[in-house]
């Protein structure tokens, strides 16, 4: 059984270069999101490293999922100046529409790569500072209601892009997205502390551990 017509038809007018650039990036970048959690794991204690580490695999999972439902829509797909409609929902129609010159499940798989890169780094804040499961509804709805807006905003034909917004590497909808949702976590695991169960001095001793730092060091403070 093979592929419908119109849809090799597509593919036979891609470039093929261009294809191919696209794929080996795919090959490379997808190491990335591993990577995002073993390198969190350098920054715990023996015994929570492997916390670390976890939280990027589920980022692969949930957000593949995520991606096909409704992710890539609601980025991609025409529609408002926040969200895209519900074109290819499902992933309809992704197969046999190329993209520019490469097809539009190549570059599908490409900016998937991008939105489980956001939740891994984002989710990383709640290594040594919260319970593992309930990271797997917290990604989809994240990936949901933040992550795909701002990038249909900035690079789906969203409003922020009509206003003139370049953004080539991400730095809009995946660092400084996934920076203050970091941010927002600790804030409020801090405010959750229990300080009428706590002397001055454990309180203090634990609103430091959860406090939020721009660097691994903690030479830049951000509280």
């Amino acid at each position: 059984m093979g592929l419908p017509k119109d849809v090799l038809e597509a593919w036979e007018a891609c470039d093929r270069i261009d294809t191919l650039f696209v794929l080996v990036c795919c090959v490379l970048c997808w190491g990335i999101i591993p990577a995002v959690g073993i390198a969190y794991s350098g920054y715990t204690t023996r015994s929570n490293s492997l916390a670390a580490i976890i939280p990027s695999i589920l980022a692969v999972i949930v957000c593949s999922i995520q991606w096909f439902l409704i992710g890539y829509t609601l980025t991609y797909g025409e529609g408002g100046p926040v969200f895209g409609n519900f074109t290819y929902v499902l992933h309809r129609s992704v197969l046999s529409e190329p993209v520019g010159t490469i097809p539009a499940i190549l570059f599908s798989f490409f900016q998937l790569i991008f939105q489980a890169t956001v939740c891994a780094i984002a989710v990383g804040g709640a290594c040594e500072r919260g319970r593992i499961l309930p990271l797997i509804p917290f990604i989809f709805l994240w990936s949901t209601f933040v992550y795909n807006p701002l990038a249909h905003m900035v690079w789906g034909g969203g409003f922020l892009q009509n206003l003139g917004v370049l953004d080539f590497a991400g730095g809009t909808p995946v660092h400084i997205n996934s920076g203050f949702e970091v941010l927002a976590e600790d804030k409020d695991i801090i405010a959750g502390l229990d300080a009428s169960q706590m002397d001055e001095e454990t309180l203090w001793t634990e609103t430091q551990k959860y406090s939020p730092y721009a660097e691994p060091s903690g030479e830049l403070h951000l509280d």
